[in-house]
């Protein structure tokens, strides 16, 4: 089995680890795909993700970055969540890649999908650089600067790591 990377560590749940990311996460204005903006900027709402079940999240260990799957179906797919603070994409490849590597393994997973805005023209230029490939658009799904925007979806299978 794949490690986890040493320079990434799991989040546990706890309270105060959820309002420390919820600090840093709530600066962004896109985060949560397909909600609405009041959804988007509600700790309520994040605590719900934060705190589910069928999702992990794991931290740089330089506090620059995390990352976190959601709606994990073991032996299928799962959805990923990338952020980064110091916006140092780079620097972070080879320990995600390394993470997705070790999350597949332990949720023996086959497939980690990503949903990005397509004016977020730096994370999706790192998707492809992990290795995301681009497999279509959810039209008009999202509304930002009063302007309804595309999504793209990518997706990562086990064998193109």
């Amino acid at each position: 089995m794949t490690p986890c990377p040493r320079n990434i560590i799991p989040i546990r749940k706890l309270s105060v680890e959820s309002i420390r990311i919820w600090q840093k996460y709530s600066q962004y204005r896109v985060l949560f795909i397909g909600v609405t903006e009041e959804e988007e900027k509600s700790y309520t709402h994040f605590k719900k993700r934060f705190f589910s079940p069928s999702s992990r999240w794991y931290e740089f260990t330089d506090h620059s970055g995390i990352m976190f799957i959601e709606n994990i179906h073991k032996g299928s797919y799962a959805y990923a969540h990338i952020a980064f603070w110091d916006r140092d994409f780079k620097g972070k490849l080879d320990g995600i890649k390394k993470l997705i590597k070790y999350l597949m393994d332990i949720d023996t997973l086959r497939k980690l999908e990503v949903y990005i805005p397509d004016f977020c023209r730096e994370a999706l230029m790192f998707a492809k650089m992990v290795g995301f490939t681009e497999e279509g658009r959810l039209r008009k799904r999202i509304m930002y600067n009063n302007t309804m925007r595309s999504i793209v979806i990518l997706g990562l299978c086990k064998e193109e790591i």
